[in-house]
C-alpha cells in the first residue's frame, strides 16, 4: 500500500555543521511550489545536533531577479534537538537565483546570535502559464496536501501559543500560589502567637479567677463575721437602751428626790433665817434693855443674855453667822465678844 504524501516529499534536508560550513549545496523550487517546497533544517555543532531551545531561526532571502528581500520564520520541530522546517514563500518564486541565510536569533531579546553562510536556491521557470487540465489536479492535490499541511501547522502554532499562554498563566498562578503561601505562612504564625498570647491570658485570667474566688471566700466571711458582729451590737444596744430607760427612771427618781431635799433645804434655810433674823432682833432688843437696867453687874447681864439667847433660840446671829454652841462669852467696853473653835470670832456692840 502507497503512504501518503508528506513533509518529506517537498521539505529538502539540509544540515548545517556550524556558522562557517562552506559549499552548502543550492536548493531548487518554481513558481508553483507556493507553500509547497521548503527546508528541512538540522543545525549541528561538530557532528553533534545543537540544543536551539529559547532561539527562532529565520529564512532571510533577496530574489536578484525581482530585487525583492524579506525574511520567513522556521517552525520548530525539536527546538531541543536543533531541528526546524520552513517552506519557500510565494513573493519569494519570480525566476532566478535567491540568495539566502539562516539567521539565529535569542527569542527573548531578539538579539542575533549568528547566521549562516549564504546558499543559493534557484527558482526554475514555470513551465505553462496556465496549468489547466488534469495537471491542474495534480497541482490542486499538491496545493490542498500544503494547505492541510499549513492549517496542521497553524494549528501546531496556535497549540503552541496556548500552551506558552497557558504555562505562562500557570507561572503567574504558581507565583500567585507561593505568594498566597507565604502569607498563609505569615497568618499562621501570627495566629501561633496570637494563641499563645490567649493561652496566656487564659492562664492569667484563670489564676486571677482563682484569686477572686479565694477573695470572695474571704469576703463572706468577713461579711459573717460583720453580721455576727453587727448582731452583737444591736443586741448590745438593746440592752443599753433598756439599761440607759433605767438609769433615766433612777436619775429621774434621784432628780424629783433631790429637788424634794433641795425644796425642803431651802424651806429649812428660810426658817433659820427667818430664826436668825428674829434672834438679831431679840438680841438687839435684849442688848437695848440691859443697858438701861441698873444693878446687877455687866458679867451678870451678859451671862443672862447668853442664857437667855441659848434657851429661847439656841443660837447668836451676827454679821451674816450664826453662833450655835457658844464656849466662851466675854464683855469689855460695852461689846460682848462670841468665840468658839468652829466660828470666827464675832462681836456684839452694846447701846
Amino acid at each position: 500500500m502507497a503512504s501518503k504524501i508528506s513533509e518529506a516529499w517537498y521539505l529538502r534536508p539540509l544540515t548545517i555543521d556550524t556558522a562557517y560550513q562552506r559549499a552548502i549545496e543550492d536548493m531548487v523550487a518554481s513558481p508553483e511550489d507556493a507553500k509547497g517546497k521548503g527546508i528541512d533544517l538540522t543545525l549541528k555543532c561538530n557532528g553533534e545536533a545543537v540544543d536551539t531551545t529559547g532561539c527562532t531561526v529565520i529564512l532571510g532571502w533577496r530574489n536578484l531577479n525581482s530585487g525583492k528581500s524579506n525574511s520567513r520564520l522556521f517552525d520548530a520541530v525539536s527546538a531541543a534537538s536543533g531541528r526546524w522546517k520552513v517552506t519557500y514563500p510565494t513573493e519569494m518564486l519570480t525566476p532566478g537565483v535567491v540568495l539566502a541565510r539562516v539567521i539565529i536569533k535569542l527569542s527573548a531579546t531578539g538579539s542575533v546570535i549568528t547566521s549562516s553562510r549564504e546558499f543559493r536556491i534557484i527558482v526554475e521557470h514555470s513551465i505553462t502559464n496556465d496549468i489547466t487540465g488534469g495537471s491542474n489536479d495534480d497541482l490542486s492535490m499538491f496545493q490542498q496536501a500544503v494547505a492541510d499541511l499549513t492549517a496542521t501547522n497553524d494549528a501546531v502554532a496556535k497549540a503552541e501559543t496556548k500552551r506558552v499562554e497557558a504555562e505562562q498563566a500557570r507561572a503567574a498562578a504558581e507565583q500567585e500560589r507561593l505568594r498566597a503561601e507565604s502569607m498563609r505562612i505569615d497568618n499562621e504564625s501570627t495566629r501561633i502567637d496570637s494563641e499563645t498570647d490567649r493561652t496566656t491570658a487564659e492562664s492569667e485570667r484563670a489564676a486571677a479567677e482563682k484569686t477572686r474566688v479565694v477573695n470572695e471566700e474571704g469576703r463572706t466571711r468577713s461579711e459573717s463575721e460583720r453580721s455576727r458582729a453587727e448582731s452583737e451590737r444591736a443586741a448590745a444596744e438593746e440592752d443599753r437602751v433598756s439599761e440607759f430607760a433605767e438609769l433615766k427612771s433612777q436619775s429621774q427618781s434621784a432628780t424629783n428626790a433631790a429637788d424634794g431635799a433641795a425644796r425642803k433645804a431651802n424651806a429649812a434655810a428660810d426658817n433659820a433665817n427667818a430664826a436668825a433674823a428674829t434672834a438679831s432682833n431679840v438680841v438687839a432688843e435684849a442688848v437695848k434693855a440691859l443697858s438701861q437696867q441698873d444693878g446687877d453687874s455687866e458679867a451678870a447681864q451678859i451671862d443672862a443674855l447668853a442664857k437667855l439667847l441659848r434657851e429661847d433660840y439656841g443660837c447668836f446671829y451676827l454679821a451674816n453667822t450664826m453662833w450655835t454652841k457658844s464656849s466662851d462669852t466675854t464683855y469689855a467696853a460695852n461689846t460682848i465678844t462670841l468665840a468658839c473653835s468652829t466660828y470666827a470670832s464675832g462681836n456684839i456692840t452694846l447701846g
